[in-house]
C-alpha cells in the first residue's frame, strides 16, 4: 500500500517511496480518491490528530495568505489554530485521479473549500484547487534481470511523464488572487518607470516636447549623485518590470515576493550612490598619491 498524504492549499506535492511488492491499481485508486474524504470527516470533527496522521513526515502545507509549514510539528500546529478560529469548516475532494499502469505512479486533483470568521466576525470562504503526487517504487535485487531493468525504464518514462503534467496542472493552479498581485505589480512598476522618465525630463529642463532644452545637471557638487539615482532607479525599474512580465507570463508569479520588488526598487539609488562615493574617493586618493 502506497504511503499517502494531504496537503490542503492552493497546491499541494505529495512523493513518497519504499519498497513495496506488486501494487494493486484499483485499490490503490480508492485509497487515493478517499483521502480527501477521510480528511473532511477530520476536518468536520476538528481532529486535529486524525487530520495530521493524513499528512507523510516531510509534507508541507501552503495555507492562503501564510507562509507555508513543513513537517507534521509545523502542520499540527497551524490546524491547531485553524480548528479553533470561530466559524471552522473545511472539506476536500477529487476531480481528477491518474494512474500510471503498474500503479506505482499517479497524481490527483481537487478543489477544497475552507470557512472561518474574519477579524469582524463575519463568515468568509477560501476555495481553492490542489494537486498530490504519488510515487513508489520497488527494491531491486542485487543482480536484476534484463526485465527487471526494462520495467525500471518503464517507470522512469511514466515518471517523466507525470512531471510535465503536474508541471502544467501546476501552472494552472495558480490562485487568481496571486494572478492579480502579479498584474497590479506590473502594473505599479511600469507607472512607476514612466513617472521616472517625466520626473528626469523636468528636473532636466525639458518642457512638453521640447527635448532641445535638455539641460544636463552638473558634474560636481551633490547634483551629480542625483544623475547616479535616477539612472540605477531606471535600470532596476527595466529589471523588475522584465522579471515580473516574465513569471505572470508562465503563471508562476508569487505574490510573497512583493515586498522583495519595493526594497529592491529602494535600495537601487542609495547603493549606487554609496559606490560612486567610494570609486571617487578611491580616485581622489589614488590621484593624490600619483603626484
Amino acid at each position: 500500500m502506497l504511503r499517502i498524504g494531504i496537503f490542503l492549499a492552493a497546491l499541494f506535492v505529495l512523493a513518497t517511496s519504499g519498497c513495496a511488492q506488486r501494487v494493486d491499481v484499483e485499490a490503490e485508486r480508492a485509497v487515493i480518491s478517499d483521502m480527501p474524504i477521510e480528511w473532511s470527516i477530520a476536518a468536520e470533527a476538528k481532529d486535529v490528530e486524525r487530520m495530521v496522521a493524513l499528512y507523510s513526515d516531510d509534507a508541507s502545507v501552503l495555507p492562503p495568505n501564510a507562509p507555508p509549514a513543513t513537517g507534521k510539528e509545523a502542520i499540527r500546529k497551524l490546524w491547531s489554530q485553524m480548528v479553533e478560529s470561530p466559524g471552522f469548516a473545511g472539506s476536500a475532494q477529487t476531480t481528477k485521479l491518474e494512474l500510471s499502469r503498474a500503479g506505482d505512479l499517479a497524481y490527483s486533483v481537487g478543489t477544497y473549500v475552507l470557512k472561518k470568521n474574519d477579524l469582524q466576525g463575519n463568515p468568509s470562504t477560501d476555495r481553492g484547487k490542489w494537486l498530490a503526487l504519488w510515487d513508489a517504487f520497488n527494491a531491486l535485487p542485487e543482480k536484476p534481470s534484463q526485465n527487471d531493468t526494462k520495467q525500471l525504464l518503464d517507470v522512469e518514462k511514466e515518471l517523466l511523464q507525470v512531471g510535465r503534467e503536474a508541471d502544467l496542472i501546476q501552472r494552472e493552479l495558480i490562485s487568481e488572487e496571486s494572478f492579480n498581485a502579479g498584474i497590479r505589480t506590473v502594473t505599479w512598476l511600469s507607472v512607476a518607470l514612466v513617472g521616472l522618465v517625466f520626473l528626469y525630463l523636468a528636473t532636466h529642463g525639458v518642457r512638453g516636447l521640447n527635448f532641445a532644452a535638455f539641460e544636463p545637471l552638473p558634474e560636481w557638487g551633490p547634483l551629480k549623485y542625483v544623475e547616479v539615482a535616477f539612472w540605477s532607479t531606471f535600470g532596476v525599474l527595466c529589471w523588475l518590470l522584465f522579471l515580473s512580465t516574465r513569471y505572470l507570463a508562465r503563471r508562476d508569479f508569487d505574490r510573497w515576493y512583493q515586498p522583495w520588488y519595493v526594497s529592491t526598487v529602494l535600495r537601487a539609488p542609495f547603493l549606487s550612490m554609496i559606490l560612486m562615493m567610494v570609486v571617487l574617493e578611491f580616485v581622489e586618493w589614488y590621484g593624490e598619491g600619483v603626484d
